[in-house]
């Protein structure tokens, strides 16, 4: 094992001895605003570990979807609302 991958595993384990610990504060404080980002920065910690490392990595947990960049049908728009489209600015 190179020196980057053990770095990479290093920060690995201590990303899910983190998850662990907060969870375990997560007992101890209510429900908030803090609470949650803070769970979920934990959470997103291997996921960009996956991003730093590109293809090396183990698979990411959400596949990526390609949107094409070409144009769209317009039957995709027919139903849609144009909200805002035509009104004055108050």
């Amino acid at each position: 094992m190179s020196v980057r991958n053990e770095d990479v595993a290093a920060a690995r384990t201590a990303a899910q001895e983190l998850a662990r610990t907060v969870r375990t504060l997560s007992r101890h404080f209510p429900s908030s605003v803090d609470l949650r980002r803070l769970v979920d920065d934990v959470d997103r910690i291997p996921e960009d570990l996956d991003l730093l490392c590109g293809a090396e990595a183990s698979a990411p947990s959400r596949p990526l979807e390609v949107i094409p960049d070409t144009e769209y049908p317009a039957e995709l728009f027919a139903d849609a609302d144009d909200e805002g489209v035509g009104h004055p600015h108050r």
